[in-house]
């Protein structure tokens, strides 16, 4: 979030993590768009894709994956035991398996895709056509409290393999070509805590639901945030042609009205994701599986990945003359007087050499140092 305060005085760069801002007047701050950290969880992995069959699997009579994803962010079969689920395997994780179905109905609003938890690594191949039983849960990755949204989830399956080398369904592309993302609103109706209108085509959240766990593209991705401690890379798609607007330096911009809902996390639950800055740009199709994981909907890259760098560099702003005070602010993103003492010395190399010793530092991000320290 950039956010910025009128100053009586000659004001200066701020630079927060590489990324810096020039002004006059104004002091700005960059806040990371997540300050929460995901659980750590074993390593998942993914099967190479075999595409052989081109004889499209005949539609099964049991549940269709449709019907149990529905059309909103709750199954209307949660709770319920379905049984005949077909569908053709995806993506494969340590913990499960991605399937999706061949066979789509017509409604953009319902997902064809559904994640089956096996809590182990299932022992099936992609492109595997596999029939599922088992119960529809609504997994809350951190807690109903948080506000967290739910992913719709097969547990305790038992399941058969009913053809194998079937080829993947195409991917969904997200942007020009395909389905054009929300790219303003991201849910419209404040106070639906049940989620109960659903509006794909205007409301951010109902339209990425609509994919869930399905496999999905998106074309001429560019990077909008360096990759994060936790390996999740905020994208946009078409080089931004369809984002609200993207900074001289490649960083997305909210206002009170826009929250960026086309901006897209690749994360790695899959496959790891590479290191990239701000502006780099990727050079083939981002395929993946659409997921959700600490209030954000994710992309799984089930491909790795090639990017060419963007060039950009740190700036350094101009020291103050003798008749002049130096303003900036800088958002030290939670910091903690007893934490990690290679982030102190970033960040007062950052202050001095990048903001040339200002006179006066507003400071973000602060943790309440007042109270004892146990120890």
């Amino acid at each position: 979030m950039i956010t910025k305060t009128s100053h009586p005085f000659t004001a200066r760069l701020k630079l927060v993590f590489g990324v810096a801002l020039s002004f006059v007047l104004v002091a700005c701050a960059v806040t990371p768009t997540s300050t929460v950290a995901p659980a750590t969880s074993a390593s998942p992995t993914i099967a190479a894709p075999t595409l052989a069959s081109a004889v499209a699997p005949t539609k099964s009579a049991g549940t269709a994956i449709h019907d149990i994803q529905g059309a909103g962010h709750i199954s209307p079969l949660a709770g319920k035991t379905v049984k005949g689920v077909q569908g053709i395997i995806i993506a494969i994780r340590s913990d499960g398996f991605y399937m999706q179905d061949p066979n789509p109905d017509n409604d953009e609003a319902t997902s064809e895709g559904i994640l089956v938890f096996t809590i182990t690594l299932p022992k099936v191949k992609i492109g595997d056509l596999v029939s599922v039983e088992g119960d529809v849960k609504e997994f809350y990755p951190r807690d109903i409290a948080t506000g967290d949204l739910p992913i719709t989830e097969i547990i305790k399956p038992t399941f058969t393999v009913v053809s194998s080398g079937n080829k993947l369904p195409d991917p969904i592309i997200i942007g020009t070509g395909g389905r054009i993302p929300p790219n303003k609103v991201i849910k419209s109706e404040k106070g639906d805590a049940d989620q109960t209108k659903f509006n794909p085509k205007t409301d951010g959240i109902d339209f990425y639901e609509s994919l869930e766990s399905m496999l999905v593209q998106v074309n001429d991705a560019v990077a909008v945030g360096p990759t994060s401690r936790f390996r999740e890379i905020p994208i946009v798609g078409d080089k931004g042609a369809n984002a609200t607007y993207i900074s001289g330096r490649g960083a997305m911009v909210i206002s009170a009205e826009d929250y960026n809902p086309e901006r897209i996390h690749l994360d790695d639950v899959i496959l790891p994701t590479p290191t990239v800055n701000v502006g780099d740009r990727f050079t083939k199709p981002i395929i993946g599986i659409m997921d959700y994981t600490f209030g954000n909907y994710k992309l799984q890259i089930t491909q790795r990945p090639s990017f060419e760098s963007s060039g950009i560099k740190p700036e350094v702003t101009v020291k103050q003359k003798e008749n002049q005070i130096a303003v900036a602010t800088f958002n030290v993103e939670n910091f903690a007087a007893n934490g990690d003492a290679q982030k102190i010395k970033d960040l007062a190399k950052i202050i001095v050499e990048n903001l040339q010793s200002p006179d006066i530092i507003g400071i973000e991000e602060i943790q309440e140092c007042s109270a004892r320290i146990a120890g």
